[in-house]
C-alpha cells in the first residue's frame, strides 16, 4: 500500500488543481460539483428553475415543478462544447489549446394523470392530479486538453525525484515504483547516508537549464437518470420527489517531457539527455440518491420554491498506470520492463444540496427568476480499505474546502410565439483561504424559443470561465513551475420537443 500511496501522491499533484501546501489534492471535488444542466430553456435562464416548473428541466431540478404539466411532454437536447485553455509556462508567451465534443445532454418525458380534470384551470382546495416523469441528463462534462512548455533555467523534475527518495531514505530496490524507475533510468543516484538519521540521500541528474513540456488530456462525463413523481394541489401547491441513479466515467492521460539535460554525474558521452513520464488514470463510478421539493403560488404573479438533494454515495473504481523512460546522448533507451499499475476501490459521499427560489410573472408576457443553492464541501467523505488514505482525504477536505452559495438569475420575455431569454449563474469558490486556488465560476447565458401548436424548439448559448493552478512536480522550496491556467467553455444547446 505504501507504493500505491506514493504513486497517488504524484498523480494527484500533476492531474488536478491543488493548494500549494496540501499533502495531495483530492478528486472528490471534481466528481461532486454539478453545473448547468437540463433543457435549453432552463440553461438559457442561468438554471434559475427552483420555483418555475412546467419544463422538462424540472426532472433534474426541483421535482415539484413536474407537477405543473397539463399535457404530456417529450423532448431531447443536443449540446456542443468548445473547451479552451490558455497559460504562460515560465517566461514563455501565453499558449493556447482547445478540444470540442458533441453529446446528447437530455432526454425526458412527463406524463400527467388527472384525478380532477374539471379543476385543471381553477384555483381550488382539491387535488388536481399527479405527474410521472423520467429523464436522462448529462450533468457534468470532464473534457479538457492542453499542452504547455518552455525552458526552465531554475530546476528539473529529477530534483523532485531525488528529494522524495531522500525523505524515504531506503536502498534503491526498496523505493516506490516511480522512484525506482527514476533510479534505474539514471535520473537520480545514491549520494551518501545521513549520519543522524541513517537515511540514504539521493542526488538528481540535473538542477535546471532544461526544456520542459507537459500535456494533459481529460475526457469523461457524469450522467443521471431521474424518476420523478409530483402532485398538484389546487393549482397553487406542488410537491415532488425523485430517485436519481448516477454514473460516471473519467479518463486522464498526463505526459511530461524534459530534454536538453546536462548530466552532473554521468560520463558526457553516455549521459541521459531526455526523459518522458506517462500517467494514465481511469475512474468509473455509480451512485444513487433522492430529492424532494415543493413550489407554492401565493399569488398568480409569484412562485416560491425549495428543494433538498440528499447525499450521493458513489462506488468508485480506479485504475492507474505509471511509466518513465530516459534516452542518452548516444541513443541508449532505458525503461522499466512494464509500467507500474494499481487498482483501488472506494466510496465517495457527497454533501446535501439545498435550493431556494422565487419567480415573478408579468401576466403571460414575461418572468424573472432567482435561485440560491447551498453546499458544504467540508462534508465530503471517503471510505476505503486503507485508513491512511481516508484520513488524508478528511484532513485535506477540512483544511482546503468550505461551504459555498451558488446564485442563479434569469428571465424570459414572450413575443407571441417567440421567446427571448437571458441568465447568469455564479458558482462560489469551494476552496478555503488556505488554498492557492480560486474555484469560482461564472456562467453567462442566453437563448430563444419558438412554439407552434404542440411543437417547440429552444436554443441556448452558455459561456463559462474559471481559473486553476497546476504544478507538474513539487520541490521542497516551492520553486517548481506554476501554471495559472484560464479555462473557458462555449456551449450551444438545442432542445426539440412536443406536447400531446
Amino acid at each position: 500500500m505504501n507504493k500505491f500511496k506514493n504513486i497517488v501522491y504524484i498523480l494527484l499533484f500533476i492531474s488536478f488543481p491543488f493548494a500549494a501546501n496540501a499533502q495531495y489534492a483530492e478528486d472528490g471535488l471534481k466528481f461532486t460539483q454539478q453545473f448547468l444542466r437540463g433543457t435549453a430553456r432552463y440553461m438559457s435562464i442561468g438554471g434559475a428553475e427552483t420555483s418555475l416548473g412546467g419544463d422538462l428541466g424540472a426532472l433534474s431540478g426541483n421535482p415539484a415543478g413536474v407537477g405543473m404539466f397539463r399535457k404530456s411532454d417529450i423532448g431531447l437536447s443536443l449540446q456542443y462544447n468548445n473547451n479552451s485553455a490558455s497559460a504562460s509556462y515560465l517566461s514563455n508567451p501565453e499558449q493556447k489549446s482547445s478540444v470540442n465534443n458533441f453529446k446528447l445532454s437530455n432526454l425526458s418525458v412527463a406524463l400527467p394523470v388527472y384525478v380532477n380534470r374539471e379543476k385543471i384551470n381553477e384555483i381550488c382546495n382539491e387535488w388536481i392530479g399527479v405527474t410521472l416523469g423520467v429523464g436522462y441528463n448529462r450533468t457534468n462534462d470532464l473534457y479538457s486538453e492542453y499542452s504547455f512548455g518552455g525552458r526552465n533555467p531554475n530546476n528539473s523534475i529529477t530534483q523532485s525525484f531525488a528529494q522524495r527518495a531522500s525523505k524515504i531514505g531506503v536502498q534503491n530496490e526498496d523505493l516506490p515504483d516511480d522512484l525506482g524507475f527514476a533510479y534505474d533510468n539514471y535520473l537520480i543516484d545514491e549520494e551518501t547516508t545521513n549520519p543522524v538519521t541513517g537515511k540514504i540521500l539521493y542526488v538528481p541528474i540535473s538542477t535546471g537549464n532544461v526544456n520542459q513540456r507537459l500535456q494533459n488530456n481529460y475526457k469523461g462525463s457524469q450522467n443521471e437518470t431521474n424518476i420523478v413523481l409530483a402532485a398538484n394541489y389546487g393549482n397553487k401547491l406542488y410537491f415532488g420527489a425523485s430517485l436519481k441513479f448516477t454514473n460516471q466515467n473519467y479518463d486522464s492521460e498526463n505526459y511530461f517531457k524534459e530534454d536538453g539535460i546536462n548530466s552532473i554525474f554521468q560520463n558526457p558521452s553516455e549521459s541521459v539527455v531526455m526523459l518522458n513520464q506517462f500517467q494514465k488514470q481511469s475512474v468509473d463510478g455509480s451512485g444513487f440518491t433522492g430529492k424532494i421539493g415543493a413550489i407554492f403560488r401565493p399569488l398568480d404573479e409569484v412562485r416560491l420554491g425549495g428543494s433538498i438533494e440528499f447525499p450521493t454515495s458513489w462506488k468508485m473504481k480506479e485504475d492507474y498506470s505509471y511509466d518513465l523512460n530516459s534516452t542518452t546522448v548516444n541513443g541508449t533507451f532505458y525503461e522499466p520492463n512494464s509500467p507500474s499499475t494499481s487498482y483501488f476501490e472506494y466510496t465517495l459521499t457527497t454533501p446535501f444540496r439545498y435550493s431556494l427560489g422565487a419567480s415573478y410573472f408579468i401576466g403571460k408576457m414575461a418572468f424573472i427568476s432567482a435561485d440560491v443553492e447551498f453546499i458544504d464541501y467540508t462534508a465530503l467523505k471517503m471510505k476505503s480499505s486503507d485508513f491512511d488514505t481516508d484520513q488524508n482525504f478528511k484532513d485535506d477536505v477540512n483544511a482546503f474546502y468550505r461551504s459555498v452559495v451558488n446564485i442563479h438569475l434569469g428571465g424570459e420575455v414572450k413575443l407571441d410565439q417567440l421567446s427571448l431569454r437571458a441568465g447568469f449563474a455564479n458558482y462560489g469558490n469551494p476552496f478555503s483561504d488556505n488554498s492557492a486556488n480560486d474555484g469560482k465560476r461564472n456562467f453567462y447565458t442566453g437563448g430563444v424559443g419558438y412554439r407552434i401548436n404542440n411543437f417547440y424548439i429552444d436554443a441556448a448559448y452558455i459561456n463559462s470561465s474559471y481559473k486553476t493552478t497546476l504544478r507538474p512536480y513539487l520541490l521542497d522550496d516551492f520553486s517548481e513551475p506554476v501554471l495559472n491556467v484560464k479555462q473557458r467553455t462555449n456551449s450551444v444547446v438545442l432542445t426539440i420537443g412536443t406536447r400531446f
